[in-house]
C-alpha cells in the first residue's frame, strides 16, 4: 500500500466521520487495512453523491468510479485506495459498479414517503458495499441492515446541508404528522430541530436486531449510531447545526461493551 497517498484520503474521511477511529481500534489487525480502504471508498462514493449542489459534478465523479472498477479488475486502477486493495479478484468490476449506482440513488431529489423508503435507500447502498467487501473480508458475516441503520443515523448532522442542496433529509410522513413543509424547515430553526428529534426517535424505534455472528465492526457502528440518535433527541439544535461529535467517554464505553 502506498501509505502517504492513501493517508490523504484516510485523513479526510476520519476528519468527517471521526467515530470510525474508535471502531478501528477494535478491528482485528489482520483485516484493519482492508476495512479502512473499503470504508474510505464508501465515504468517497457517498461524498460524491451527497455533498455536491451541482448534479453534473456528482454524475461526473460517480462516472469516474464506474470506470475505475473496470480498471481495477484489469489490473490498472488509478485511485490510491483501489490501487492499495490487495489481489483484486475477478468479477469486481460489476460489484463495484453496482455499488456506485447505489450511491447515485442516495442523491435522488424525490422525497422519501416514509421511514421505510428512506432506510431502503441506505439498505441498497449497504447491501452493494457488503457484496463487494466480501471479497476482502470473507470471514465477516455481512450485516447490511445494521449498516443501513447506522448510515441513516450518521446522516443526521448533515440534514441541513442536504436540505440546502435540494434534498429532503426527512420522510414526508414525518413532516405531514408535524404539519411542516420544506420551506418551514429552512426558515424556522425550532421547527427543524423538532422534526430532527422526532426523526431520531423514529429511527431508534426501527433499529434492526444485531446478532453475535454479525460483523463486529457493524455491531459497534450501530452502537455509536444509537448514541448519536439519543444525542439528537436531547440536543437537536447542535446536531442540526452539523456537529458530528459524540460524548467521548460514553462512546468509548459503549463500543468496548459491544465487543
Amino acid at each position: 500500500m502506498n501509505a502517504p497517498a492513501c493517508q490523504v484520503f484516510f485523513d479526510k474521511w476520519l476528519a468527517m466521520e471521526p467515530w470510525h477511529r474508535l471502531l478501528l481500534v477494535f478491528e482485528p489487525p489482520a483485516r484493519r487495512v482492508s476495512r479502512m480502504l473499503l470504508e474510505c471508498i464508501g465515504f468517497e462514493l457517498r461524498q460524491a453523491a451527497l455533498t455536491r449542489s451541482d448534479a453534473r459534478v456528482s454524475g461526473a465523479k460517480l462516472d469516474w468510479w464506474l470506470r475505475e472498477w473496470e480498471r481495477a479488475e484489469s489490473g490498472e486502477p488509478q485511485h490510491p485506495l483501489t490501487r492499495a486493495l490487495p489481489s483484486v479478484p475477478g468479477g469486481v468490476a460489476a460489484a463495484g459498479q453496482h455499488w456506485v449506482h447505489a450511491a447515485a440513488r442516495l442523491a435522488d431529489e424525490e422525497s422519501p414517503p416514509g421511514l421505510p423508503d428512506l432506510l431502503a435507500r441506505w439498505r441498497h447502498f449497504a447491501d452493494r458495499q457488503a457484496q463487494l467487501s466480501a471479497a476482502w473480508l470473507p470471514d465477516c458475516v455481512q450485516a447490511p441492515d445494521l449498516h443501513a441503520f447506522a448510515l441513516a443515523g450518521e446522516q443526521l448532522p448533515r440534514a441541513a446541508a442536504e436540505l440546502a442542496h435540494g434534498r429532503l433529509p426527512l420522510p414526508l410522513s414525518l413532516l405531514a404528522r408535524l404539519g411542516l413543509t420544506r420551506a418551514r424547515l429552512r426558515e424556522d430553526a425550532t421547527a427543524a430541530t423538532t422534526a430532527l428529534a422526532a426523526h431520531a426517535g423514529e429511527l431508534l424505534a426501527a433499529q434492526p436486531q444485531a446478532r453475535d455472528e454479525h460483523d463486529g465492526y457493524r455491531r459497534r457502528q450501530v452502537v455509536l449510531a444509537r448514541l448519536r440518535l439519543s444525542e439528537a433527541q436531547r440536543r437537536p439544535a447542535r446536531v442540526w447545526a452539523g456537529d458530528v461529535r459524540l460524548p467521548p467517554l460514553r462512546a468509548a464505553l459503549a463500543v468496548w461493551r459491544a465487543r
